[in-house]
């Protein structure tokens, strides 16, 4: 049974970057593992034709017996089951798993499914490994961008969201236009330069007639790494959800060519709420009331 407020928790460990043709171990550690009798967990990888599973080992917690020894290299599937006929407690390798790099990619390792058992056959609560990523070779890897945007905000509070870059590698130009669905929830102020490029301004629009945004920049100094390319200041007009959604948008290289990049954004739609700065007795509503009872905070008077 998986939780995310468990105290045992499952991780994966091992190298993140390995040669093609190189055998390599990852390690399925548990930590804070109380009254284990038995475990059986699963895990899928993929693309299957990047890394290949070759044997399932056992850990330290020397159980009795095996009761399930899956590698399935076709369906991308591991399946690895043991119990003791004594409980197990404390940290360690639960069982760790060989593998060969088969080809030149990015393979993810992900839980699929678990049940950890105590000595009355009960189900112990554990929190799952997160998704383990392997390079094999020296693949291309897009840089990604995204926008990070409040998810709530009230009526007339100035915001900001930001336009972020990761993995970026020779990177001396960016263009990127945005459209606010529907236009007339929340309106751009003004784009500024996240100084990732730290270049020449080329095109700065910020439009909120027609719900649109865009910004332009370029460098002479190509840039790598992770930053923000651009920022937008905000402000909420009147209540409703509303998405900002990428129009178009471009990276270029030193040499003007156009660089392949993934979009993920983190947020892109914002709820904004009913403004209560002026709502002094929290009733819902600004009214009447509400300044009597601001009168009487001021003077004392009840």
């Amino acid at each position: 049974m998986i939780s995310a407020q468990a105290d045992t928790t499952l991780s994966i460990s091992g190298p993140t970057h390995v040669e093609i043709g190189e055998t390599f171990i990852t390690t399925i550690d548990i930590s804070d593992a109380q009254d284990l009798l038995g475990f059986d967990i699963r895990f899928k990888f993929d693309p299957a034709n990047i890394i290949c599973a070759n044997d399932n080992i056992p850990g330290d917690f020397n159980f009795d017996f095996e009761a399930a020894d899956i590698t399935d290299c076709n369906n991308g599937s591991i399946q690895y089951a043991q119990v003791s006929y004594s409980p197990k407690n404390g940290n360690g390798c639960l069982f760790s798993i060989s593998w060969n790099a088969l080809a030149e990619g990015v393979a993810t390792i992900r839980f699929y499914r678990g049940e950890l058992s105590d000595s009355s056959a009960n189900s112990i609560i554990f929190l799952p490994p997160y998704p383990f990523k392997i390079i094999a070779g020296n693949p291309f890897i897009p840089p990604t961008i995204s926008l990070i945007a409040p998810e709530q905000v009230k009526v007339n509070d100035v915001f900001t969201t930001f336009v972020m870059i990761s993995g970026a590698k020779d990177c001396s130009g960016i263009q990127f236009s945005f459209n606010v669905i529907p236009k007339d929830i929340i309106c751009a102020k003004k784009n500024i330069s996240g100084r990732f490029i730290s270049g020449i301004e080329v095109d700065n629009v910020v439009d909120c007639e027609n719900g649109y945004i865009q910004y332009a920049e370029a460098s002479f100094t190509p840039k790598n790494g992770d930053g923000t390319l651009f920022t937008t200041d905000w402000i909420a007009q009147k209540e409703g959800t509303v998405s900002i959604e990428l129009a178009d948008g471009v990276l270029s290289d030193s040499n003007g060519e156009a660089i392949t990049y993934v979009y993920s954004p983190d947020n892109n739609q914002i709820t904004v709420e009913k403004s209560t700065q002026f709502d002094v007795n929290a009733d819902g509503s600004i009214d009447l009331k509400d300044l009597i009872e601001l009168l009487h905070i001021v003077t004392g008077i009840e």
